[in-house]
């Protein structure tokens, strides 16, 4: 008789039960998407991305970032969603319910520009997976253009 070795899990099921409950009660139970305008959030959020590790972090495909900020509206400031989906394979940046935000604002060029520089990363990166250290750099600068228009 040949004893096979039950194959281990690999990917998030390799991950202890601790950090697994942690990862489902962000992405599953939380009732409000992990929006990276609040500062907690992103904390959150960047303690996670760390805490699955390196390999998990480079098999992500897709990164969504989102979060509150403001936009002018005649002679007021208005509060609007933001969301923009990262293709960390085909280097591509959509952003979602673009159309309630004027594409003159100063945070319309502020996506375009972040679209160019996405671009830009991904050629420079030559084909290679996206790592904890350029995520965390996406994801921090997104939380820091919603900041600027908060506070604008």
């Amino acid at each position: 008789m040949v004893d096979n070795p039950v194959p281990k899990p690999k990917g998030l099921l390799a991950l202890p039960a601790e950090l697994r409950e942690q990862i489902y009660e962000l992405l599953v139970v939380k009732p409000r998407k992990s929006e990276v305008s609040d500062t907690n959030d992103l904390e959150t959020a960047l303690r996670w991305l760390s805490a699955i590790g390196e390999l998990n972090v480079s098999r992500l495909r897709h990164l969504a970032l989102c979060g509150w900020t403001r936009v002018p509206f005649g002679h007021m400031m208005v509060r609007r969603w933001v969301r923009v989906v990262l293709d960390l394979k085909e280097g591509t940046m959509q952003m979602e319910d673009n159309e309630t935000l004027p594409q003159r604002s100063q945070l319309m060029v502020a996506i375009r520009n972040m679209k160019e520089s996405f671009g830009a990363m991904v050629a420079a990166r030559e084909g290679r997976r996206f790592d904890l250290e350029s995520l965390t750099g996406l994801m921090s600068g997104f939380h820091s253009m919603c900041e600027a228009y908060k506070a604008a």
